[in-house]
């Protein structure tokens, strides 16, 4: 998908040097600014989580609301919690398809699925909530 580096964000690890051939660059701790920054100048985020995790995550949420294309471990079936493998995110099962067909649907797919589950439209939802319930 044409990896040139990895960037591994967050505190220090264990993390190689290189993988695959690919430079890891340890950019440690970001403040929220810095890593927004960063982010919006990034293809792929990878996430580690198994699917039904996915819109729990942070980590997860961030790349959808950068535009950042999210690439799972794991391929799943089917929709989970809105999401869809080949759409929203990229897995080693999709991968091709996605670069075949273009990966800016899969950072358009990922950012409106995120924009719909945003903070903004939960205190929305909760003020609606309230407001039939007075």
């Amino acid at each position: 998908i044409g990896i040139t580096q990895f960037l591994d964000i967050g505190p220090c690890s264990d993390v190689p040097r290189e993988i695959n051939g690919i430079a890891v660059a340890r950019m440690g701790e970001l403040s929220v600014a810095d890593l927004a920054r960063l982010l919006s100048s990034c293809m792929y985020g990878f996430v580690h989580h198994p699917s039904f995790c996915l819109a729990k995550s942070s980590i997860f949420a961030g790349y959808c609301a950068q535009g950042v294309i999210p690439v799972v471990a794991e391929p799943f079936r089917g929709e989970v919690d809105g999401l869809t493998d080949g759409i929203h995110v990229i897995s080693p099962t999709t991968a091709a398809d996605a670069k075949t067909n273009g990966w800016t649907g899969r950072s358009q797919a990922a950012w409106n699925w995120y924009m719909a589950h945003s903070v903004r439209n939960h205190a929305r939802q909760y003020v609606k909530w309230m407001s039939e319930a007075a």
